[in-house]
């Protein structure tokens, strides 16, 4: 048997000021504060993941 354990920290900062189409064209964001993906408002987010994997090989 082995088991394994991860801990993984991430995080998104998104306040661009600009957002881009496919062709290249730059718009200015519909929020003061910035942000390019998604719904073009800003993100700025902290994640944290925990994950236990346990492998038993009953051969």
């Amino acid at each position: 048997m082995s088991t394994a354990i991860a801990y993984t920290e991430y995080s998104l900062v998104d306040t661009a000021k600009l957002w881009y189409d496919w062709n290249g064209n730059a718009y200015p964001t519909p929020s003061p504060l910035g942000g390019e993906l998604g719904n073009r408002f800003p993100t700025e987010s902290f994640n944290q993941k925990a994950t236990l994997i346990n492998k038993l090989n009953l051969e």
